[in-house]
């Protein structure tokens, strides 16, 4: 520099050669106002900002950038920060929006990538899509989500939630009560080995005697996780559903059913889930649920009878002798 000339009488990019107007990826307002947008005098007088901004780094991109996108009730950190140059360069970037890195590269600068990368991983986070699915700046919804029914921008709404009996999560849109949006250790991005005890309390499944898909954890034998068109999100209606695992000839065909049976009511004697009783009965004393106990305490025709005796005499679902008696 010649003596005695000050650098604003020289183009600023004669030294700062990477920010020379025309530059691809180049800060639209370097090209179109010039340096002294954001600097003022740079290096002919003491800083009172730094790197002799016209305002404090906080206060400086609202200048232009302070549109609704950045005044959404919920905020991203470093938006609310006004830390714009933790994700944006504010001169040049080869890379769109002049982000410093590209996503999601550049969300792991804060985020943890473990939580991203288990075994099983949900396509937009594996391809690195974060944006498909949160706004970078701000928004309406938690976690700064695009849209409260973000999840079906991609899956189908109808095959979800459009069925007569809906799941309380899938209603109330918390799936990711029961889904890691984005990795998971298990199948269908499950967030845990037991979800269901996590609504559902553990002791009405325990019992004398347990269902075999309880004890298992295979709720989803009988149930639906999100819809139904019968109550309980049963995957069918009972009887039917209990013949898809029980041998459907041993309880019709004979000349006598029992009326439960025959009806098709076999929680009327079972508990679907867990039993006070052998064989899931609700009670050791279920027959005289609906038979009258007078009748089998001695005083009348019938011995008196232990309600654990009955089935000794009677099949509790058919036979072809009357009364339900194992024999004539």
């Amino acid at each position: 520099m010649r003596e005695g000339s000050g650098f604003k009488d020289r183009k600023c990019a004669e030294c700062h050669r990477q920010f020379v107007p025309g530059t691809q990826g180049l800060h639209p307002i370097i090209d179109s106002w010039g340096c002294d947008a954001c600097h003022v005098d740079a290096h002919t007088r003491p800083q009172k900002r730094y790197k002799w901004l016209v305002a404090d780094p906080q206060e400086l991109c609202v200048r232009c950038h302070a549109g609704k996108g950045f005044k959404g009730p919920v905020q991203h950190a470093p938006a609310k920060m006004r830390l714009c140059v933790t994700c944006h360069d504010p001169h040049v970037s080869a890379k769109k929006k002049l982000l410093v890195s590209e996503p999601p590269l550049l969300c792991f600068d804060c985020h943890k990538q473990e939580a991203f990368f288990r075994k099983v991983r949900h396509s937009p986070a594996a391809d690195g899509s974060c944006l498909d699915c949160h706004l970078p700046h701000s928004g309406d919804n938690p976690k700064l989500l695009v849209d409260k029914k973000v999840c079906f921008n991609c899956h189908d709404e109808a095959g979800i939630m459009g069925k007569k009996v809906i799941h309380a999560p899938v209603k109330a849109l918390r799936c990711a009560g029961c889904h890691d949006p984005h990795s998971s250790s298990r199948e269908k991005l499950l967030v845990s080995d037991k979800l269901c005890f996590t609504c559902h309390k553990p002791e009405a499944f325990q019992g004398v005697s347990v269902h075999y898909p309880v004890k298992s954890g295979g709720c989803d034998s009988c149930h639906q996780p999100h819809q139904s068109d019968t109550p309980k999100l049963l995957s069918e209606t009972v009887p039917g559903l209990c013949f898809t695992c029980h041998d459907e000839t041993e309880f019709k065909g004979k000349k006598v059913v029992h009326y439960p049976v025959a009806s098709g009511e076999c929680t009327s004697c079972h508990s679907p889930h867990a039993g006070a009783a052998p064989f899931l009965m609700a009670t050791e004393k279920i027959c005289f649920e609906c038979h009258d106990e007078k009748e089998f305490d001695g005083t009348g025709k019938h011995i008196k009878a232990d309600p654990r005796w009955c089935v000794g005499c009677h099949n509790p679902h058919q036979s072809d002798n009357g009364h339900l008696l194992r024999k004539k």
